[in-house]
């Protein structure tokens, strides 16, 4: 599995039948509820799908019995899930979306219906599936962890899908109108039973962030299930240390993670000035470095794989033709940390170009 390079088509793959947003402009968004709606891609979908519906059955016979209809239906909506006059949060908590959308779809469904529109269908997640907004949740709460049993309740009426990857799910969200994506594989299983996962998110930019966690899910005190995430391994945005694979071995984690060609030359302890001259963006991919780990422990380099690096990320100086040329010589070779004196050798010599 290699999701850094393909994750941009991984967010294509979500299921496209909750892509419309709510029929409001959610900046201009300032209850409780509208909040709510606009930061759930199921209950957004309803809210546009039930204003189409209204705009149509206005055209029609009893226009204004329909219309009056709409208007008590608006008053009463989220008197009816307890949130009535209440205004939008700072930043919306995750255990009060979790715990009025389910009711909010609920007087979605019956508006619609009574209209005569049927409702956005989601398949149900696998028995034993975790929704990866939930997963995304406990990454997020690291310290504290999630009401699971909440916010599976809460994100069933989100879509879910199982992606490309062997025991991995994706969805897409929304954050206050900012759409967002989230995604989580099982990587295997540590001796003391705790699964091991890899989480990528994006927020509805260009990045994507990934990171490794051991996931425990256990009674609380209620006896409801929560989840907690202990960070095993963190990754940045693609290039800059996104996390492409994860695998349990033994006790330990491994972990790829793709490095830019001033992170490699970092790692590889190339001296200066050249680590600071060379490219360092988050899609100028020169290697993939795997790493070895305990879950408590600190990261051991185990080897470096280089990349043919295109030409148009690095540059077109001479100082990039001559790390080009190198990583071209490299490229698809995979090198224990103590065979990589050569390619150090060989991008240092690279620094006769700085400046020029």
């Amino acid at each position: 599995m290699m999701i850094g390079g393909v994750a941009l088509w991984l967010m294509a793959g979500v299921a496209q039948a909750q892509e419309a947003g709510p029929s409001f402009d959610c900046s201009a968004g300032k209850t409780l509820g509208e909040q709510i709606v606009c930061s759930d891609t199921g209950l957004a979908a309803r809210d546009q799908l039930l204003a189409d519906t209204y705009k149509a059955r206005l055209k029609g016979p009893n226009a204004e019995a329909v219309k009056t209809a709409q208007k008590a239906w608006l008053k009463q909506r989220d008197a009816a899930c307890g949130i009535a006059g209440q205004k939008a949060q700072e930043l919306l908590e995750r255990p009060t979306l979790w715990t009025a959308a389910p009711c909010l779809v609920q007087q979605y469904d019956t508006r619609l219906a009574e209209l005569g529109a049927k409702a956005p269908a989601v398949k149900p997640l696998p028995a034993g599936a975790w929704h990866p907004a939930c997963v995304g949740a406990a990454a997020d709460a690291a310290e504290t962890g999630i009401d699971l049993a909440l916010c599976q309740n809460g994100t069933a009426h989100v879509g879910a899908i199982p992606s490309e990857f062997p025991d991995s799910f994706e969805s897409e969200g929304m954050n206050e109108g900012a759409r967002d994506y989230s995604f989580y594989q099982k990587s295997g299983t540590l001796p003391d039973g705790r699964p091991v996962v890899l989480t990528i998110y994006n927020g509805g930019g260009t990045g994507f962030f990934s990171q490794v966690s051991a996931v425990t899910v256990k009674k609380d005190k209620d006896g409801r299930d929560h989840m907690t995430l202990q960070p095993v391994g963190d990754g940045g945005d693609r290039c800059n240390g996104g996390i492409s694979d994860a695998s349990v071995k033994g006790n330990s984690v491994s972990i790829t993670r793709s490095m830019t060609p001033a992170a490699l030359a970092d790692l590889l302890k190339v001296p200066e000035p050249l680590v600071s001259q060379l490219p360092d963006c988050a899609v100028c991919c020169a290697a993939d470095v795997t790493t070895s780990q305990t879950p408590d422990g600190e990261p051991q380099t185990d080897s470096v794989t280089v990349q043919d690096i295109e030409e148009q990320a690095l540059g077109d100086g001479k100082l990039e033709a001559c790390v080009g040329k190198v990583l071209e010589t490299y490229a698809g070779k995979t090198l224990k940390l103590s065979e990589t004196a050569a390619l150090r050798k060989d991008l240092t010599a690279c620094e006769k170009f700085v400046g020029k």
